[in-house]
């Protein structure tokens, strides 16, 4: 019998790639998946150092978010609309948001990653390095780039994200990886774009940038230079398949077209284009073009949570009433987003997003034995995707594995101190509101 570190067995493998497995196991060795199967096959083929027993669980891949901010402030100044709130509420605690202000952002967000079922995460915010130091601890897949912002004042910039990309990329055994971020076409320059684009090639890494947030943003760019969003970024040469664009709510036919010819990807997030009324993605017409599309949360600060059970029954439900056509986004469409299709717009699919030999052992199990997801239909007939897309929520996530190791299994986190994290983010979060309601009446 050949030796594993874990088994997981009985499980309700829902790999993404191909079709379930019922009463399946999963070998991991070392931080990639070597064998999935049926139970008897695997079990007369393997044995483990580890097991556990995954009856009345599903094994799915670990989520991939593919838009969001390691944000500290949740709950503050809500019910604003986008600009006001990016001038009266970001920008002001912006101007104050320290390095000791990011790492209590950063250990607060990854555990709730952690125990929402998210492997992997995409963030484009502030003093990444900090970012980078938790997830050293967390044990999360992080990329990191930072948010570099020219207008109306300067908020990181070139220099800091080319050390970060310098310094920090393929840390933790690959777990780490950096990109260069700038916010958008409105808040930085044309020379900074320009920049970034290049360097990005130079250091042969991604570019992360929202898009086509709203339509003040459109109608911004549109009396500056004459051109929308997607045209005027194509125009300057920053468009590439490195590009993977938030948002994108707001698309003309042409634009649509730009982003598949250009091979740029897209992060939808429901809710938080919800939230701030910034309106509906035409997602549905994007990848009927081909454009890969993942699925984000966005902040704790515009969402309010890092639960992707939550966009996918969203996402699904906010196209079906807007297309007035239920048949749109199907479930199973939404499971690809949150995974494999996330990971092929962070150019890791080969690596993760599925279940399958070969690739990272990045996978969550969810407790089925709740009665918001029951009953439940196995064989010929069965609803286990439906009810983990359009019934589960985080809360429901039991154990989250990235690289073979585990990070939370019973809902207990490994790898971070809840208690500790609590406290810490409450003295940060009071102290940086002080600091910001500083600023807001100075101006």
């Amino acid at each position: 019998m050949e030796r594993v570190d874990l088994i997981i067995r009985n499980a309700i493998i829902i790999p993404v790639s191909r079709r379930i497995i019922f009463k399946g196991s999963i070998g991991i060795l070392g931080d990639r998946i070597i064998a999935v199967g049926k139970d008897d096959d695997i079990m007369n083929r393997y044995s483990a150092e580890r097991y556990i027993d995954a009856r009345g669980k599903a094994a799915l891949p670990g989520f991939v978010n593919t838009h969001m901010h390691e944000c500290l402030m949740r709950g503050f100044c809500e019910d604003l609309p986008l600009m006001k709130w990016l001038e009266e509420v970001c920008f002001p605690k912006d101007k104050v948001f320290s390095r000791e202000d990011m790492r209590a952002a950063a250990l607060l967000n990854q555990l709730e990653m952690i125990k929402s079922g998210i492997t992997t995460f995409i963030d484009i915010f502030r003093f990444q390095e900090e970012a980078a130091k938790v997830a050293m601890i967390s044990g999360l897949r992080a990329v990191l780039s930072s948010q570099i912002i020219d207008i109306p004042f300067k908020i990181e910039d070139i220099s800091s994200n080319e050390n970060l990309v310098k310094n920090w990329n393929g840390k933790a055994g690959g777990r780490i990886i950096t990109w260069f971020g700038v916010h958008s076409p409105y808040a930085c320059t044309e020379e900074t774009l320009l920049k970034v684009a290049e360097l990005a090639k130079k250091y042969d890494v991604g570019v992360h940038i929202h898009i086509s947030e709203t339509l003040d943003e459109v109608r911004l760019i549109m009396r500056r230079y004459g051109k929308r969003p997607v045209e005027y970024l194509n125009e300057i040469g920053f468009l590439s398949d490195r590009v993977h664009a938030a948002h994108c709510v707001h698309l003309s036919k042409k634009e649509m077209k730009l982003l598949k010819d250009m091979n740029v990807s897209v992060a939808y997030n429901p809710t938080s284009n919800m939230k701030l009324a910034s309106g509906i993605a035409p997602i549905p017409q994007l990848l009927k073009l081909g454009v890969t599309v993942g699925l984000g949360t966005d902040s704790i600060l515009s969402n309010n949570n890092l639960d992707m059970f939550e966009e996918m029954r969203i996402g699904s439900f906010l196209q079906k009433l807007s297309r007035k056509d239920p048949s749109i986004l199907s479930c199973y469409e939404m499971l690809r987003m949150a995974t494999l299709e996330g990971a092929r717009c962070l150019n890791l699919e080969h690596e993760i997003g599925s279940i399958d030999v070969g690739k990272k052992a990045d996978l969550i199990l969810v407790d089925l034995r709740k009665p918001h997801l029951h009953p439940i239909f196995i064989g010929d007939i069965n609803n286990i995707v439906e009810n983990l897309v359009y019934s589960a929520c985080a809360a429901d996530v039991d154990t989250t594995i990235v690289d073979g190791k585990i990070l939370m299994e019973n809902r207990e986190v490994k790898t971070l101190n809840e208690e500790e994290v609590y406290e810490i983010v409450q003295k940060r979060s009071l102290s940086l509101y002080k600091r910001m309601k500083t600023v807001m009446r100075r101006e």
